[in-house]
């Protein structure tokens, strides 16, 4: 199959921009030949959505590109930490429009109903501070939780997080109530059976998340990756250049084949 371009749609984790994935757009214009086109979304729940109803939405929000005359438009999804939960949902939601999964710092699901109850409870938790406290009070306490290593937020994101607007913590209360990973299946048994080729990308220091990605080994579509001397946050972390070159990396495995 001649590819005419590749899109990619990117979506950011919890209180995240579009703006910070733009880098990609800079550094990955094209990969082997092909004209790459980064297409930030943000996972941002209407009142009373669920991943379902989300997920829904938004394929009838970004209907597929018409294909041009001289080739196909392949696409992409990738999603970091709550932004790949969103990406999993939409690749399973329609696995024949999408040719590859990038989930990174992603967790495919919790496995048991009590583990999932506790989940709903602490998000709630999470979800009032963030509605009422102050705002560099609950900032630096979800800063200081272990999955981020005791790693100071990366210095390319601490700007947009300075000041918290009365959008970005209703966004954030949405996010964490409605997108808890205690109202989400356990995705992993329909990732494992899926066509679409897959690479879930962790930090080598991010111990939580990498063990959480064997959980999805044993099927030749999906490739696990470890970042190395990374964390959680390595896509910022890292330098723009090496970050880029592990996702355009990732992307080339994707591409290996076209979808049948």
């Amino acid at each position: 199959m001649t590819r005419s371009r590749v899109i990619v749609h990117c979506l950011p984790g919890f209180l995240g921009q579009t703006q910070d994935l733009e880098f990609l757009q800079a550094l990955l214009p094209i990969r082997r030949g092909i004209p790459i086109e980064w297409s930030p979304t943000i996972a941002d729940p209407s009142p009373g959505e669920g991943w379902a109803e989300w997920s829904s939405r938004w394929l009838k929000e970004n209907p597929p590109a018409a294909n041009p005359a001289d080739g196909a438009i392949l696409e992409v999804l990738l999603g970091y930490s709550l932004g790949g939960r969103a990406a999993a949902h939409l690749a399973l939601a329609a696995p024949e429009r999408f040719c590859g999964l990038m989930a990174i710092s992603a967790h495919p699901g919790l496995p048991s109903v009590e583990e999932r109850a506790l989940r709903i409870k602490a998000d709630e938790a999470w979800a009032k501070r963030f509605e009422t406290e102050d705002w560099n009070s609950v900032l630096a306490s979800w800063n200081a939780q272990a999955v981020f290593g005791s790693a100071e937020i990366p210095e390319r994101l601490v700007a947009r997080l300075i000041q918290g607007s009365p959008e970005l913590r209703a966004r954030g209360a949405k996010q964490l109530r409605q997108f808890t990973l205690g109202r989400q299946e356990d995705l992993a048994p329909r990732l494992l059976r899926a066509k679409v080729r897959q690479a879930w990308i962790t930090g080598e220091r991010d111990s939580k998340f990498t063990e959480i990605a064997c959980r999805l080994e044993g099927s030749s579509a999906i490739r696990r990756m470890t970042v190395p001397n990374a964390g959680h946050r390595w896509p910022w972390e890292l330098p723009e250049a090496e970050a880029a070159a592990v996702i355009g990396n990732a992307l080339d495995f994707l591409l290996e084949q076209d979808p049948s």
